[in-house]
C-alpha cells in the first residue's frame, strides 16, 4: 500500500480508509527513541538491545561476561561515547547495529570512544543513507540545499518547517522515510500567528558529523537551536518561529 490511504472522488465521495477514524495511525518508535538532553529510556533501550544481542556469544567466550546491560556498556564504551552512539542511531535499531559494527572495526580490540562512534556514523551515512537517495534528483537536491542552509550557514542541525503544504513538502517526507531527516517536535504553535504550526527536524547525525568534523573526528560538534531536543521543547524568550523557520521554496 502506498502512502495515501484515501482518495477523494469526483462526486465528492471518498475511496479507501481514513486514518484516525477507520484505522489507527501507527506509533512511531523513532520519535520516542531519539536521545534528548534529559531522556534515559533511549539509553536503557539500546543498552539492553546490545546486551541481549551479544549475551549468548559472551557467555560462550568469556569466563566472566558482563552480567547486565549496564556492565556491558561500561566495558564496551569509553566516557560519554555510549550516549553519543545512541544519539547517532537516531532511534533506529538497524542503524545502531550497523554503526556499532563499523565503530568496532575502527576501535579494533579497544572500547569504543567518541572518535570511533563519529567515524562510524559518518561511514554509515555515506554507505547506506545517502546512497539510498542518490537516484532521486529532487531528494538529493533538497537535502543539499537544507545542509547548505542549516549546517553551513546556521552551524546547526536542527531546524523548523511551516506545516502549510507546499511543492517540496512531499520531498521532505521522502527524506524522512530515508532516515536523512528526523522529526523532533510536531505541531509547534506560533503565538504571533495562531493559525500556523511548525515541525522541528534534525538533519541526520551522520550527515552533520561528516560535514563538520572532516578529519578531526574527536572535535565536539555544536548544534544551535538545541531547545528542540529538550523534553519540553520550549523555545527561548524572544525566539521568533516564523523568522527562524526554513523557507523551502526560497532555498
Amino acid at each position: 500500500m502506498g502512502k495515501h490511504c484515501r482518495e477523494r472522488l469526483a462526486d465528492g465521495d471518498h475511496l479507501g480508509i481514513e486514518v484516525g477514524a477507520d484505522a489507527a495511525s501507527a506509533v512511531s518508535l523513532d520519535d520516542i527513541m531519539i536521545l534528548d538532553d534529559a531522556r534515559t529510556r533511549a539509553l536503557e533501550f539500546f543498552a539492553q538491545l546490545f546486551h541481549n544481542h551479544a549475551a549468548v556469544r559472551l557467555v560462550a567466550t568469556l569466563p566472566a561476561p558482563p552480567p547486565d546491560a549496564e556492565a556491558f556498556v561500561a566495558e564496551t564504551f569509553r566516557g560519554t561515547a555510549f550516549a553519543e552512539f545512541v544519539r547517532a542511531a537516531e532511534g533506529v535499531p538497524r542503524d545502531a547495529i550497523n554503526i556499532a559494527a563499523l565503530a568496532a572495526q575502527h576501535a579494533q580490540d579497544q572500547p569504543l570512544g567518541l572518535r570511533e562512534v563519529r567515524l562510524a556514523a559518518r561511514d554509515w551515512y555515506l554507505r547506506d543513507k545517502h546512497s539510498a537517495i542518490s537516484a532521486d534528483e529532487a531528494a538529493t537536491t533538497l537535502l543539499r540545499l537544507l545542509v547548505d542552509e542549516v549546517v553551513g550557514r546556521r552551524r546547526s542541525r536542527t531546524f523548523l518547517l511551516d506545516r502549510s503544504p507546499g511543492p517540496r513538502h512531499a520531498v521532505i517526507a521522502d527524506l524522512y522515510d530515508a532516515r536523512l531527516l528526523h522529526v523532533l517536535r510536531r505541531g509547534l504553535a506560533d503565538p504571533h500567528r495562531p493559525g500556523t504550526l511548525y515541525d522541528g527536524f534534525a538533519i541526520d547525525y551522520g550527515c552533520y558529523v561528516a560535514l563538520l568534523l572532516g578529519k578531526d573526528a574527536a572535535r565536539r560538534p555544536h548544534a544551535r537551536g538545541s531547545w528542540l531536543t529538550l523534553p519540553k521543547g520550549v523555545p527561548p524568550n524572544g525566539f521568533n518561529l516564523a523568522h527562524e523557520a526554513v523557507d523551502l521554496e526560497a532555498l
